[in-house]
């Protein structure tokens, strides 16, 4: 029945999300780890694996392959521009992995990965394939920084039920045996402080970055009030509002997979919340044929802005929208 389970996810999973890459280089790690540790493996087991990791790479390469023809090699870092890579993907350090997986599952974690081998424990061996998979992706920049934690967090907190279970035993056998519900208990309260500082730094980061209804009333009114063939210009981060909720082409925004010459197109489109010349500026709002640009609050704070340099002529420029949280200006010329 797990076998049937499996093989159905095999197809399943690379339709998904391209996410399934991680597991199918975890899984070839898997195999490595078992082969250098003398862990055996059966055969099946093998077979579902290259099953697994065939069909993945099959089917990511027919679902991309427009991206792959036109980028090439690119694809591995989504096409993102060089502008913005440092965003996505970061350098691992200790006080990341601290903050963000808390420090009680990262070292009870890397203890029992440490036991786990010692003893070739082949049950958390795929977890241990995952937490090396996931360091190593991240630190070669081929896995997003967040993505990298989260997998490299769940798969430590499971392993780090090895450590428990060896500390407890060794409790047991010792004169603290008869304070073992004590430290128990102890042992659960100290977890959960320690997890409520990434908590509540995980929290705080998703309250800092929801949309507030006011941030969303300029796209509904473009929604309402623009040509269905209409481009807004916005800053990078918001061009998904433009196309999600405004349901309207943007110039650019977070999803660089098919965008030729990615690295001019930022920088150019960019270059219009910061330029003075209104020649310069209409030459660029043609080139991308800009109808509206959506100048928000956060866009000025990102630039170092007040208004649009060149947005005084309004022969050219008139302002059709305006809220505490941003403004729409339509291009008249």
């Amino acid at each position: 029945h797990y076998l049937i389970l499996f093989i159905l996810l095999s197809f399943l999973l690379p339709l998904m999300h391209p996410i399934s890459f991680l597991l199918a280089i975890s899984l070839i790690m898997y195999l490595i780890l078992g082969y250098v540790e003398n862990i055996e493996i059966s055969g099946v087991k093998k077979e579902a694996v290259l099953f697994y990791i065939i069909v993945t790479f099959l089917f990511n390469f027919i679902i991309y392959k427009d991206a792959f023809t036109q980028i090439g090699l690119g694809v591995i870092w989504q096409n993102i521009p060089h502008i913005v890579l440092s965003e996505f993907f970061k350098d691992i350090n200790i006080l990341d992995l601290i903050l963000n997986i808390g420090i009680v599952p990262l070292i009870a974690g890397i203890i029992g990965v440490y036991f786990s081998l010692r003893n070739r424990n082949k049950d958390v061996l795929v977890l241990i394939a995952i937490c090396i998979t996931s360091i190593l992706l991240v630190t070669l920049k081929l896995l997003n920084f967040s993505i990298g934690l989260i997998f490299l967090g769940i798969a430590l907190s499971v392993i780090s039920a090895v450590a428990f279970e060896k500390f407890l035993k060794y409790i047991d056998l010792t004169k603290l045996s008869k304070y073992l519900k004590a430290i128990k208990v102890s042992m659960l309260l100290f977890i959960v402080l320690t997890l409520v500082v990434p908590s509540m730094l995980g929290t705080a980061n998703v309250i800092d970055n929801t949309i507030k209804d006011e941030e969303i009333a300029p796209f509904l009114w473009m929604k309402e009030n623009t040509a269905l063939s209409a481009t807004i210009l916005t800053d990078l981060d918001e061009g998904n509002l433009a196309t999600g909720i405004a349901e309207r082409k943007s110039v650019f925004d977070t999803n660089f997979l098919l965008v030729k010459n990615v690295d001019s197109v930022v920088e150019e489109a960019s270059s219009l919340f910061t330029l003075e010349s209104e020649v310069k500026a209409l030459e660029l709002i043609t080139k991308y044929d800009v109808d509206y640009i959506y100048l928000s609050e956060k866009t000025k704070k990102e630039y170092g802005i007040e208004m649009l340099k060149y947005g005084m002529d309004e022969k050219c420029f008139e302002k059709v929208f305006q809220n505490e949280y941003g403004e729409i200006i339509e291009i008249i010329c």
